[in-house]
């Protein structure tokens, strides 16, 4: 069974190398396997992807694990998907790095291991990755499997938001909506971050937006609170500072 969590951030990525981009290098099998997928023969195109990945080729490695994680050709293993996945990230296959990432901050075929998950962020992002820096930057801003670090997460996500990562830029809204210590708390400009988010296809920002919104409205309904001067009688004196 196919899992649509991973799968999502992964999937169009590894196959779209195959069947959209061409990935025109890597060794002859890597080659011959993605001639047998384009031909839709997912068994031969599995052993010949398992070949290349055994004799060094990280981007095989990565097609592999997608494979294995999809049930594609041979049965689904999600354990030796992130397997797969990791030694692509090990030889330098940025891809393998953010599908390890995700499986292991998941806990999808391996245990959960937040460490791990950010370290693999951490290597993509290394490569100039934006998805692995996006993850990495995520696990900046909650504390996982690193030092929190607010300030640093919010400079990563608005670097990526600028070069229109639509990951990116919802979740640096959602970080600027809510604040954190080193991130000042601005829901003006959280909602403009939300719109080009929500612009750029994250559904989950238009979603987030309309609460956002309605959150706002709300607020801006309400009479404003009452500063303790003000709760008073009428014939008290304001505070003093004397």
């Amino acid at each position: 069974m196919r899992r649509p969590g991973l799968f999502r951030y992964v999937g169009p990525i590894v196959y779209g190398c195959s069947l959209i981009f061409g990935c025109a290098g890597g060794s002859a099998p890597a080659k011959d396997a993605r001639q047998k997928y384009a031909e839709g023969d997912f068994k031969t195109a599995g052993k010949l992807y398992a070949k290349a990945c055994d004799a060094g080729d990280a981007e095989s490695c990565t097609q592999l694990g997608t494979m294995l994680l999809d049930g594609r050709g041979m049965d689904q293993n999600d354990a030796e998907a992130v397997k797969r996945f990791e030694q692509a990230c090990d030889g330098g296959d940025p891809r393998g790095c953010l599908a390890a990432g995700h499986a292991l901050s998941r806990g999808e075929g391996v245990e959960r291991d937040d460490e791990r998950a950010t370290a693999a962020f951490d290597k993509g992002c290394q490569k100039k990755h934006v998805g692995s820096c996006t993850q990495y930057a995520i696990s900046l801003w909650r504390g996982r499997g690193v030092d929190k670090d607010p300030p640093r997460a919010k400079d990563m996500l608005a670097e990526y938001c600028n070069k229109s990562n639509a990951e990116a830029c919802f979740n640096l809204g959602v970080l600027v909506r809510m604040g954190e210590p080193g991130v000042e708390k601005n829901p003006e400009h959280a909602k403009a971050i939300l719109e080009k988010a929500c612009k750029l296809g994250a559904a989950e920002a238009c979603a987030y937006l309309e609460k956002h919104r309605a959150a706002m409205d709300r607020e801006a309904e309400e009479p404003p609170e009452e500063s303790p001067a003000e709760a008073g009688s009428a014939g008290d004196e304001p505070a003093s500072d004397e």
